[in-house]
């Protein structure tokens, strides 16, 4: 699954890349696009399309959300449960 994992250095708030594994019940090895492993609490990463680039630009903005703005998952708007999300990917999907 293509994601995006906070940046605490530098310019770049996100970085692209992959989940490798799932390390208790909150944390994941994520493998960025540059070839490095970082691991991540589940609150730091993003789910974003299969087709996103392997890029990013330097503009790339922080997002501040209140305690109230949540999305399905009940979680600040821009995150999800992996977990959840993970399920959903794996339920057979209908077609007409």
């Amino acid at each position: 699954m293509r994601v995006q994992c906070r940046n605490y250095i530098g310019k770049c708030k996100w970085k692209l890349g992959k989940i490798v594994k799932r390390i208790g019940r909150l944390h994941y090895l994520i493998k960025l696009d540059t070839g490095t492993t970082w691991k991540r609490h589940i609150n730091q990463i993003r789910k974003i399309g299969q087709d996103t680039p392997e890029i990013n630009s330097d503009d790339d903005m922080d997002y501040n959300f209140s305690e109230n703005d949540t999305n399905d998952f009940g979680n600040a708007e821009g995150t999800a449960d992996l977990t959840q999300l993970q399920e959903q990917e794996q339920q057979p999907q209908l077609t007409n």
